[in-house]
């Protein structure tokens, strides 16, 4: 949706494809090898809301009525148990619109393949996230301390690769277990975001505590394999 008009919010604004909140029985949302992709000529990055044209501000910017954003394919928020398994997700970097930058560095706005907050139990099974604006996956879950219970995430067989930013982000859990799990060639299609990794770990609001990674591969990413440098 173009705002046209300035002091919307945004300039371009675009809906999850699949989204489910506040779920308090279990969801599983089943693949069966099909592909979830996102349609051409998104606009993604800093355009004027009044003209549509292409905006290029001196970072940082974080000004709403500047934001073009085709937002996510899957969004996952404060369900008691969450299952995604056997699906491909495209996030099309290739024919996104792009705008100028937008946020600290890069292009920081929603084009995640699955963005899943505050989900008591989440698991992703044979999932290949590719090509996305930001991240193929973030996993969050705000106000954790350590001595918070245990709330899993479980990732196997899951593929993040020419993603422009991270494979994987996770910025809250207890606990998450990563099995026979590639996070490959972060920033390697047509632009990067910061820090353009394979997976970050950045506890916002919370903690990030209990991972574990068997038999993963973290190769080909802009920058770093790894990196956790940010919150507790």
């Amino acid at each position: 949706t173009f705002a046209g008009a300035s002091g919307l919010g945004y300039a371009y604004r675009g809906e999850p494809m699949i989204s489910f909140n506040g779920l308090t029985r279990p969801l599983i949302i089943e693949g069966n090898g099909s592909t979830l992709k996102l349609a051409s000529g998104m606009r993604f990055g800093s355009f004027d809301p009044v003209t549509g044209a292409v905006f290029n501000p001196v970072l940082p910017f974080t000004d709403p009525n500047f934001s073009g954003q085709p937002w996510n394919i899957i969004n996952l928020t404060n369900c008691v148990s969450a299952t995604v398994r056997d699906l491909e997700i495209d996030g099309n970097i290739q024919e996104l619109i792009l705008g100028g930058q937008w946020g600290d560095t890069g292009w920081q706005l929603h084009a995640y393949g699955i963005r899943a907050y505050g989900n008591r139990n989440l698991l992703i099974e044979n999932v290949h996230a590719h090509h996305c604006g930001i991240d193929g996956l973030i996993v969050g879950f705000a106000g954790l301390t350590e001595l918070s219970e245990t709330f899993p995430t479980t990732l196997i067989n899951y593929q993040g690769r020419h993603n422009a930013r991270h494979a994987m982000a996770v910025v809250g859990t207890t606990q998450l277990t990563a099995i026979n799990s590639k996070f490959n060639s972060t920033g390697r299609t047509r632009f990067a975001s910061n820090p353009a990794a394979g997976v970050n770990f950045e506890a916002e609001e919370s903690v990030c505590r209990n991972g574990l990674f068997i038999n993963c591969e973290f190769q080909d990413n802009t920058n770093v394999a790894f990196v956790t440098d940010t919150g507790n």
